[in-house]
């Protein structure tokens, strides 16, 4: 892409499967960690519902997903935190194994 944003370059060149959430918002009026939680959450919810969708009726295999995620600043403690609880807790509602993350970067 030609983002002067390198995550906005990364998301555009990507191919397979994305998703973009807008990271925290320095300007906001809340403690950071708080709509940091929150953002983790987020992240964790659609992994798990890209994850269910994905391996419904065995059409594919927990182990042939691949997971990359990129974050800037902030967004880069998102990234790895979300990759550690999943990687702890797994996809609860969907009955999964830990979760791999193939990819983590971070832009700051």
């Amino acid at each position: 892409g030609n983002w002067e944003n390198h995550n906005c370059n990364f998301y555009e060149d990507y191919r397979g499967a994305k998703y973009y959430w807008y990271g925290p918002d320095e300007a906001a009026p809340i403690s950071a960690g708080s709509e940091v939680h929150g953002l983790v959450e987020g992240v964790v919810d659609i992994v798990c519902e890209f994850i269910g969708n994905a391996t419904l009726n065995g059409k594919h295999k927990l182990d042939d997903i691949n997971i990359d995620a990129i974050g800037y600043s902030r967004g880069g403690y998102v990234v790895m935190e979300a990759a550690r609880k999943l990687d702890r807790d797994g996809c609860s509602h969907i009955n999964t194994q830990k979760i791999k993350f193939r990819f983590m970067g971070l832009y700051d």
